[in-house]
């Protein structure tokens, strides 16, 4: 037996009602035995609702205990809640929160069920349309009550339908929407709200023949939100003259007559085609339908624009730049085939292209010289037109360039001429050279490229270029200054004996080698259009002169008669000059003559024959007399018809010394 605890009771009240209270108790339990959580208390006439909660230590020596135990709450809807305003997935209700402490051995976690009704809260009338909406369980940081009971708040929202009306931004027109809440389980028009929720392709949702469109939103996992909303307005006309509700006009030119606009509303029966005049002609008498759109996910309204035709687009159609402009228009589809003024098959209305180079209206300097036909890449204006860019540019261009070969300046010239202008080819010119460019379908480009001066006018012909110095080499034949010939001879006779003669004789010749090269030389080069001209003889090859085969002869004879006997000689020979330059030369030298024999009584003679002077070398004298010689002459073709001679010449002054 546990001996009997010493008892000191002391109450809490946690609500209005007093019944509700806690009631704490001092005890002695020596041997720390403690009741069952959840047993009633010992003093079951005074506390007969009164159960053991938990007990802790209240003294240091561990001997005494504060013993808690609490009573299940009665009739709590009199005092537990409260008005407030509860978000369901965003949208605002207004509802009724309660906090309900169970007893956890009788809480119930599925009850009550969502959607129930509210119950009747003391000091309040009966909730109109409240029902559960959420619960939630929480722990309390009290154990004489955490141990025991389970504490829930339950929100109770008034279940009603809510509306907005807002102006529709796609047609302007009032908007009416109601939002209508379900929970977990309703039925909706006989069907669970869940079991439409996994079908969405039930006639319940989307489009509905009245006009209407719903919409699901789930808000949480107990409550969804069915959104009901009108996209047609009640007297909307499904008719070919379907009057629009919404118009909005774009203005896209500075010209009041050039708007695009567009009207919101059903879509016609029979439905309209592209191109299709508008239905209001008496208003719009120009516009055509250029493009069909749907607006909004209801697949019920339309947004159809019309577009016409563009009037005095050259008022503001340019863009200038430096080197040109560019006109753009808006052209119909069915106007545009790239065809000139004048064309044999043109059609009513078609849109053509001036001659190449007409004068824009504006920019005058510059002549028209393409088109180019694109994509709008507008939708509203793509069906039915094209862009059309027009180029104008300066019909004649002229610049001057140095031109490095010939070292002078170039004047090109570009002209725009058109496509079908006949290209023959162009009468030679000298130094000019003409070329007709492929351009495009509509144009060519004619290229005039002339030889200049600084001035700007053109070139006479032969011209000359700067020299260039250098070092050339060339072999010139010796010179030969003096021929002499070297003669011996001997005679000898006595009484009683035949005389005897005998010579002989070489030629000392003086000659000069041509001084060892290489020469300084300049090479001259001369731009002409005729490379035999006589303008071009004063830079004619030197002819350098070219020895000849020359001999001198030599004829001697002797002969002697007498009793002792006769004697005879003769010779005939010729020397070969050495191959030389040289002006006219007497050939020196003694040979013996008659004279130089003695007399005697016997009869004899000796006699020499020899050429006493060599003529000079053919031009020998003139080109010793030279200073420079011109060794080299070449011509090569050059573009605009001309030639370059280039002229060697090499310094030969001194050629054979003066020493």
């Amino acid at each position: 037996m546990n001996p009997t605890p010493k008892r000191q009771a002391v109450k809490g009240f946690l609500t209005p009602d007093i019944r509700d209270f806690v009631l704490q108790q001092i005890e002695k339990c020596e041997t720390k035995v403690f009741p069952e959580v959840g047993s009633k208390h010992p003093d079951r006439e005074k506390y007969p609702d009164h159960r053991f909660s938990h007990a802790k230590v209240a003294d240091d020596q561990g001997l005494l205990y504060t013993f808690f135990y609490v009573a299940p709450r009665a009739d709590q809807e009199g005092y537990n809640w409260e008005y407030a305003v509860a978000d369901i997935g965003g949208t605002k209700f207004d509802s009724i929160s309660a906090v309900y402490a169970t007893p956890r051995s009788m809480f119930t976690p599925d009850l009550p069920l969502m959607g129930t009704a509210a119950p009747v809260f003391s000091g309040s009338t009966t909730p109109d349309g409240y029902v559960l909406a959420q619960r939630k369980q929480s722990r309390v940081n009290d154990r004489a009550l955490d141990g025991h009971l389970v504490f829930e708040t339950q929100v109770y929202v008034r279940k009603v339908s809510t509306s907005e009306v807002r102006v529709d931004g796609a047609t302007g027109r009032p908007k009416r929407s109601s939002t209508e809440l379900f929970f977990l389980g309703e039925d909706v028009e006989g069907t669970p709200i869940e079991q439409l929720v996994n079908d969405l392709s039930d006639d319940y949702w989307g489009q509905q023949e009245n006009g209407e469109y719903r919409d699901l939103r789930q808000l949480s996992d107990n409550w969804f939100a069915v959104e009901t909303s009108n996209v047609l307005p009640e007297d909307s006309v499904n008719s070919a003259i379907n009057p629009a509700k919404t118009r909005k006009v774009n203005r896209v030119t500075p010209l009041d007559t050039d708007v695009i606009f567009s009207e919101i509303g059903s879509m016609p029966s029979p439905e309209p085609e592209y191109g299709d005049d508008h239905y209001n002609a008496p208003r719009w008498p120009d516009h055509k339908l250029g493009l069909i759109e749907p607006v909004g996910d209801s697949g019920l309204l339309f947004k159809f624009t019309y577009v016409a035709d563009r009037d005095s687009q050259d008022d503001y159609n340019w863009e200038a730049t430096g080197d040109g402009v560019t006109r753009t228009y808006v052209v119909p589809r069915d106007k545009y085939f790239a065809r000139p003024e004048g064309h044999a098959s043109l059609i009513p209305g078609e849109f053509t292209y001036p001659p190449v180079t007409t004068a824009d209206v504006r920019f005058v300097d510059f002549g028209f010289v393409d088109d180019s036909c694109t994509r709008t890449k507008d939708p509203e204006l793509d069906s039915l037109y094209v862009f059309v860019r027009r180029r104008y540019i300066e019909p004649i261009t002229t610049e001057i360039t140095y031109n490095s070969q010939f070292r002078t300046n170039m004047k090109v010239t570009r002209e725009i001429v058109a496509h079908t202008e006949p290209v023959s080819p162009p009468t030679p010119v000298s130094g000019k050279q003409i070329e007709v460019k492929h351009g495009n379908m509509f144009h060519n480009v004619k290229i005039t490229q002339q030889l200049v001066d600084s001035a700007g006018v053109a070139l006479s012909y032969p011209y000359t270029l700067s020299s260039t110095p250098g070092y050339a080499s060339y072999r010139f034949p010796p010179k030969l200054s003096s021929a002499n010939v070297v003669v011996r001879w001997a005679v000898a006779w006595s009484t009683g004996a035949p005389s005897s003669y005998s010579d002989d004789y070489y030629f000392d010749w003086e000659i000069t080698e041509a001084r060892p090269g290489p020469y300084k030389s300049t090479v001259k080069r001369i731009i002409t259009d005729n490379p035999n001209t006589d303008a071009l003889a004063d830079t004619a090859i030197t002819i350098v002169p070219a020895p000849k085969r020359e001999t001198i002869a030599i004829t001697s004879w002797w002969w002697y008669a007498s009793q002792q006997g006769n004697r005879t000689s003769a010779r005939a020979k010729q020397v070969v000059v050495p191959p030389t330059l040289h002006e006219e030369i007497d050939v020196t030298g003694y040979f013996p003559s008659e004279s130089t024999i003695p007399s005697t009584t016997e009869k004899g003679s000796a006699e020499h024959h020899r050429i006493e002077s060599l003529p000079a070398t053919p031009g020998a004298t003139a080109f010793f007399n030279l200073t420079e010689a011109v060794i080299g002459y070449q011509t090569r073709d050059m573009p605009f018809g001309l030639f370059e001679v280039s002229i060697t010449t090499i310094d030969i002054n001194d050629l054979y010394g003066t020493g």
